[in-house]
């Protein structure tokens, strides 16, 4: 069974067993809402760690989508702060 499959399946599953609807999120988040996810990761980032000098921000990344919204949220947080 492939990821997209995957999430259809455990979507219907919840869906059929709690009444609620289900919002599928791709593997690595790779969707609009999943990159504004980790832009606002971002901006925690750099609240929690406001008081420290940090060079690198070292993660995972399979589909892209980890990398898009931390690189955006980093240049838009700069852009914001210049």
């Amino acid at each position: 069974v492939g990821s997209k499959e995957l999430v259809r399946r455990v979507c219907s599953d919840i869906e059929s067993e709690t009444n609620m609807k289900a919002y599928p999120i791709p593997v690595g988040g790779s969707n609009g809402c999943g990159t504004w996810g980790y832009i606002e990761g971002v901006n925690e980032i750099k609240d929690q760690l406001s008081d420290q000098n940090v060079d690198h921000v070292v993660f995972a990344c399979g589909s892209g989508g980890t990398a898009a919204g931390i690189t955006i949220g980093f240049a838009l947080s700069y852009i914001t702060n210049a």
